[in-house]
């Protein structure tokens, strides 16, 4: 950790918040030129992000942690995918949410696994219920 990380991670907070703001206004019927104004500064604020992550990525080091815990970061960096910027908001309820712990989300890690070997499971099961019904009537012709 360098010591500026709390200055920079303020800069990029201040940042996201300018950032949600415009997005807001994009939504309303303005001025085009208001409109065009508010595109260009949107697009403004993106250096910030990518640097953001060039940040991240530099603190972890390790391209395929880095890709696992940032991959939402990653897709809000993407200007010309208006449905992947509402990604960045996410940032901004990291600011007011506490983290979950480690715990629940293991839980919710298990139980994801457990309901796909149920699934497969089950699969496997029909598949093998109707390969015998075939092979059976296929016997009685």
């Amino acid at each position: 950790m360098w010591k500026n990380q709390e200055i920079w991670d303020g800069f990029v907070d201040i940042a996201t918040i300018i950032w949600l703001i415009l997005f807001a206004l994009s939504f309303f019927e303005l001025d085009p030129v208001l409109n065009q104004q508010i595109d260009q500064a949107l697009l403004a604020i993106l250096p910030v992000f990518v640097a953001d992550l060039i940040v991240k990525y530099l603190r972890v080091r390790d391209l395929r942690e880095f890709l696992r815990s940032h991959w939402l970061d990653i897709l809000a960096t993407i200007p010309y995918f208006r449905f992947l910027r509402i990604a960045r908001i996410s940032r901004a309820i990291r600011l007011v949410k506490v983290t979950k712990s480690v715990r629940s989300s293991k839980a919710v890690k298990t139980n994801r696994i457990l309901k796909w070997i149920k699934k497969t499971y089950n699969a496997l099961k029909a598949k093998r219920k109707v390969k015998k019904m075939f092979q059976k009537s296929r016997t009685q012709t």
